[in-house]
């Protein structure tokens, strides 16, 4: 049987891979050592399942990741005859070897790999990839490093798309609105109406539910299947329901937008082409308008869905964005516990 931890019991890791306790930083080396070194997939072997750990003699606990679990404080150079091997350093003194070959590269230059069987992910703190940069030869060799957490699915073909409606692949379908924003909406975007865009939308259950509050709301989807279950269970919504590409729909509507709801949106776009997503929706809002809903907080590589971190999320921000609002939801459906983050970013 798998043991699975109380669905409120998580500890935090901050952005610079340290456990941390109510809010404060744990300072003892060899706690944060069992920490980091026994987290491990809930639900192994499934790659996508979430992340947990056990501590002081069996405790189990979920794992809330600002960025990816695992932080690289340092490196060390395994052997000199093998200039691809180094040994990684976490906090707690951890330690896990890793080749150049199995680096990746995120839209900040980041280097990430996964470790153990389990492969969690770890990436190279500012210190250390600097580090690890200034070897003679490594930046020849990781000029073509793969892009992280990226496949081969094409996601932005709108076959691909009504291929999973027809084939039974949507599982991100909820059959409702998704709880965190339907018990939060209202407070960021209080009574009067507004237009607001739902991108990728699917069946609908965000939009009719917006609409349904009085706002005026266009759904955007690639797939005229979707279009066609949107109108089969709500046939006489107010939604204006588009079938086009989401960015080409954002470049026609520049400027005016109130706000646009994300939920399954960002997880379908390749990590490379994010940067596009940020400033498509920075040009879409008005100044003042309201970025809000769900991220998808995942560690595996592949998709979609592709994850994303809380890191990254508040890096590609904060040139256009003000916080409103910021937190891991706690009414997340239970397959989707500690994996959504909820916010409301304020269009400067």
């Amino acid at each position: 049987m798998n043991h699975l931890p109380d669905p409120s019991y998580l500890i935090e890791i901050d952005e610079e891979g340290f456990p941390m306790f109510s809010g404060i930083r744990s300072s003892d080396e060899v706690l944060n050592f069992e920490i980091l070194g026994n987290i491990r997939r809930s639900e192994p072997p499934r790659m996508a399942s979430r992340l947990m750990t056990e501590f002081d003699h069996g405790k189990l606990a979920w794992v809330d990741a600002f960025d990816d679990p695992l932080v690289v404080q340092s490196i060390d150079v395994m052997d000199s005859k093998s200039p691809d091997a180094f040994t990684a350093k976490f906090p707690g003194k951890l330690k896990a070897n890793f080749k150049l070959q199995e680096l990746q590269v995120d839209a900040f230059s980041r280097f990430h790999f996964f470790v153990g069987e389990s492969k969690i992910p770890a990436v190279f703190s500012r210190k250390a990839q600097a580090a690890l940069l200034h070897i003679p030869g490594v930046p020849e060799r990781l000029i073509k490093a793969p892009v992280f957490r990226i496949s081969e699915s094409p996601a932005e073909d709108s076959q691909f798309w009504s291929e999973l409606y027809d084939n039974g692949g949507d599982q991100w379908e909820l059959g409702q609105a998704s709880p965190p924003i339907k018990s939060r909406f209202l407070n960021v975007l209080g009574n009067s109406p507004q237009k607001i865009c739902v991108p990728a939308s699917g069946r609908g259950h965000e939009a009719a539910m917006l609409a349904e509050s009085g706002h005026l709301v266009s759904a955007v989807d690639f797939s005229e299947r979707a279009r066609s279950e949107f109108q089969k269970i709500y046939p006489t919504s107010k939604v204006e329901y588009r079938v086009e590409n989401v960015f080409d729909y954002f470049k026609k509507n520049s400027g005016q937008l109130d706000g646009i709801c994300e939920h399954t949106f960002y997880c379908a776009i390749p990590p490379l082409d994010r940067v596009n997503y940020w400033k498509s929706v920075a040009g879409a809002l008005k100044p003042g308008g309201l970025l809000f809903g769900l991220f998808y907080l995942k560690t595996h590589s592949g998709g979609p869905p592709y994850g994303c971190t809380q890191w990254e999320i508040r890096e590609f921000s904060k040139t256009d964005f003000e916080i409103e609002d910021w937190s891991v939801a706690k009414d997340s459906i239970a397959r989707r516990q500690g994996e959504e983050l909820w916010v409301a970013l304020r269009r400067r």
